[in-house]
């Protein structure tokens, strides 16, 4: 905390950016983009873009997510990167994670890494509430939650328990889409996460939550109270706003349910496999 804000002389950052991106924000997100991303361009000899290296990633930025044709793009590699800057700084809130999100999935590996690592710094200070999960930027506001979905998601990435994984995956997927999130089915895919999980352990395939539940506890011990606590949620999820049905409207779903149950069910899926492992259950 800076010496001003400790002393209430400004005003310290107490609300989480969700739905919007103040200055400081969209400042260090771009100065991260332009180190981990445009310096490289920066730093190459050639001033006409196209005999730079990096004119492949132009043409495909132009082309992908532009949508822009290609014989558009400035002669000169300056006058690029003038014109990146100025689409950058002209972007509504969303747009701004959007533009990120598509150099995430388009750099190598090891570059896609260090953008990342930078891009947590920078939203943790800035108070986003937003952080790169799966490569997509995804609502989340506590650090402990984050680490919560992290886990399970590094835990079910292979093996039997892929089906896990996929489902939180997809969880995410609704939950992260900045413009038309999916609330509903972002909430049917975390229960179904804890559906799939529990007909590994209980070794009943075809058996439903309520079911697969009941019959986990030949197999490992459940505190009642989570039991119960899980059956009722999973009965919300069939009955109340038709979460499970897909014909009925999403008229009383927001963004608060959908982090709640992928935390809550990511939660769970983590106490049923340490319970599962004491079990000495495999899943390999």
């Amino acid at each position: 905390m800076k010496f001003s804000e400790r002393q209430g002389i400004t005003k310290v950052k107490d609300i989480v950016q969700l739905n919007s991106m103040d200055d400081d924000l969209r400042n260090s997100l771009w100065n991260i983009f332009y180190k981990v991303v445009l310096n490289k361009i920066v730093m190459d000899s050639a001033q006409v873009i196209r005999r730079t290296n990096y004119w492949s990633d132009i043409q495909n930025l132009w082309f992908k997510f532009y949508k822009e044709p290609i014989d558009t793009i400035p002669a000169l590699k300056d006058d690029v990167i003038y014109f990146i800057k100025k689409e950058f700084y002209n972007y509504k809130w969303y747009q701004v994670y959007d533009f990120i999100e598509y150099f995430i999935k388009s750099l190598l590996p090891h570059s896609n890494s260090v953008l990342i690592w930078e891009l947590d710094q920078v939203l943790k200070n800035e108070c986003s509430a937003y952080r790169v999960i799966n490569n997509e930027f995804v609502p989340i506001s506590d650090e402990e939650q984050l680490k919560t979905i992290q886990e399970v998601l590094d835990y079910t990435s292979t093996g039997k328990l892929k089906g896990v994984n996929i489902h939180i995956k997809s969880a995410l997927t609704h939950l992260s889409d900045k413009t038309s999130p999916d609330y509903r089915n972002s909430i049917k895919e975390s229960i179904s996460a804890i559906e799939s999980l529990s007909q590994i352990i209980s070794g009943k395939p075809n058996a439903t939550l309520g079911n697969a539940l009941n019959s986990l506890k030949s197999k490992i011990k459940i505190h009642p109270a989570l039991e119960k606590g899980f059956s009722q949620l999973y009965g919300y999820t069939s009955e109340s706003d038709g979460i499970r049905h897909a014909l009925l409207e999403e008229h009383s779903l927001d963004q608060e349910d959908a982090i709640y149950m992928l935390i809550s069910c990511s939660s769970f899926i983590n106490y049923l496999m340490v319970k599962a492992n004491k079990a000495q259950i495999k899943f390999a």
